[in-house]
Formats: C-alpha cells, sequence, structure tokens
C-alpha cells in the first residue's frame, strides 16, 4: 500500500512539474516580440519603408524628416533584418533575430544609409 502511495505521488508530481514547464514554455512562445522602431535622421521624408525579414514583410508606409514609425516582428525564422526605402534602396541592418527573441530595435536612417542603430534583444524574462 505505502508503495502504491507513493508511486501515485511521484506520478502525479510529474504531471504538474510537466504542466508547469508547458506552460512557461508556451508563455514565452506568445509573448516574444520584438519592436522595431524606424527614425527618418535625414532631410527628406522616407518613402514606402518596408521592413523585410525572413518572416516576411512589414509595411512602414512614408516617413517625415524627424518622426518615427514602430511594428512589431515575431520571427518564426533566424533573420536579418533589411529596410527597403522607395520599393529600391535595400539597407541592411547589422544585427539578427530569431524565433524566442524579445526586446526592442531602433533604427536611424536616410534615403541612402543607416546612421546608427541599436538593438536590446534578450531570450526569456527581463
Amino acid at each position: 500500500m505505502l508503495i502504491k502511495n507513493r508511486l501515485a505521488i511521484t506520478l502525479l508530481s510529474t504531471i504538474v512539474f510537466s504542466f508547469f514547464v508547458v506552460a512557461i514554455l508556451l508563455y514565452s512562445e506568445l509573448t516574444s516580440n520584438i519592436k522595431v522602431s524606424v527614425n527618418n535622421a535625414g532631410l527628406d521624408s522616407l518613402k514606402s519603408v518596408v521592413l523585410l525579414t525572413e518572416d516576411g514583410r512589414h509595411a512602414l508606409g512614408n516617413i517625415k524628416p524627424g518622426n518615427a514609425v514602430s511594428t512589431s516582428i515575431r520571427p518564426l525564422l533566424d533573420s536579418n533584418l533589411i529596410i527597403l526605402v522607395g520599393g529600391k534602396k535595400e539597407l541592411v541592418v547589422d544585427t539578427f533575430v530569431r524565433r524566442g527573441y524579445k526586446g526592442k530595435i531602433t533604427i536611424n536612417l536616410t534615403n541612402q544609409k543607416i546612421v546608427s542603430f541599436q538593438d536590446e534583444l534578450y531570450i526569456g524574462w527581463k
């Protein structure tokens, strides 16, 4: 009888522990996103700005000088970030995102180049 009770307690403990592990992983997956802000640091408007990742396109529209536009991405695939300006100029951001990353990326650019960027990415809780 004692062995049966210990076995039941061990089995129940394992099930409860597994449930919590799955819940934590699911929560982490559902809350993982990255806020990307694109700031126009130039003197001219940025036309038809699009953020490209391996997962798709994120249209940001036109950005006036001194203004910023933000979007949230949830990468499923490992990806670099590319900003397309005016449908032709590709600007590669020197950063990398992957599934599970959280945080923010701020990019300052002109029509011709990326002036600066800052990424504050992490995995897990902060």
